[in-house]
Formats: C-alpha cells, sequence, structure tokens
C-alpha cells in the first residue's frame, strides 16, 4: 500500500480557468461516482471546470460540446467504451485533448486514440501537469 498523502483542496479559482479568454473545460467520463467526485475536486482546485458523466451520459455531452476541451477516460471504462467515445470526440471535437488513465493491468490498447496515457503509479501533481499541458495545447 502507497502511504497516505494530503491532498490540499483549495476552492477553485477563476485565475487559471481561462487563457487568452478561452475556457479550459475537463470533462471526464468513468463509472465510479465517488472516484469522478475525488479526481474532479483535486482538478478543479487547479481552476478547471470539470464535467463529470457517465458513458451513458458522454454521447450528448460530445454532441453538445462547444469550447475546446480536455476529456478524460477513467480507468473503470470498458475497452469498446473508450474506443467508441474516444473516436466520437475524435470525430465532432477534432481540436479538443484527450486523456486516457489506465488501469493498474491495462496493456495500453488503442493508445493512437489519445494524445495522452496516465499511468496509475503517478501522483496528483502529474496528473495536473498533464490535464494542464493538454488544456495549452486545446487552446
Amino acid at each position: 500500500m502507497l502511504p497516505g498523502r494530503v491532498i490540499p483542496f483549495n476552492e477553485p479559482s477563476n485565475l487559471h480557468s481561462q487563457v487568452d479568454g478561452r475556457p479550459q473545460i475537463v470533462v471526464q467520463i468513468g463509472r465510479d461516482s465517488e472516484l469522478l467526485r475525488l479526481r474532479a475536486r483535486i482538478i478543479s482546485s487547479a481552476g478547471y471546470t470539470v464535467h463529470s458523466v457517465s458513458p451513458d451520459e458522454a454521447t450528448a455531452q460530445i454532441r453538445n460540446a462547444r469550447a475546446r476541451q480536455v476529456w478524460v477516460f477513467c480507468h473503470t471504462l470498458e475497452f469498446y467504451e473508450l474506443a467508441l467515445l474516444a473516436v466520437a470526440v475524435r470525430n465532432n471535437c477534432p481540436n479538443d485533448k484527450l486523456l486516457r488513465l489506465n488501469g493498474l493491468h491495462d496493456i495500453g490498447l488503442a493508445p493512437e486514440l489519445f494524445d495522452e496515457l496516465f499511468e496509475p503509479v503517478n501522483g496528483v501533481e502529474d496528473l495536473l501537469q498533464v490535464v494542464a499541458a493538454l488544456a495549452n495545447e486545446a487552446s
């Protein structure tokens, strides 16, 4: 088991929520509502607007996407869900960035669909750095 770590939760500030007038929105898709809630708090503490959706809700979110976004695909999704949703985002929002959070036993299936793959052994700081880099690319 990994040693415990205190994660400081600051209230989201709007200082980083826009770059050059463009909002930085993160949409995360997953099946575990507790995990989505915790990750949303972490990412929003860095100044991003976070929307959490289930795979069933993701299709409508993709169709309604207006601003450039970073899409985070949780390891709780089945491979077919990952592939179908990633292709839908690529087709409807070609400038958006896709981040796949790998599970402990993932073998990196279909890495070409994603802009970044994130390993579960990496920490919170690394996750925020990857999200920031993708958000800057999407702007």
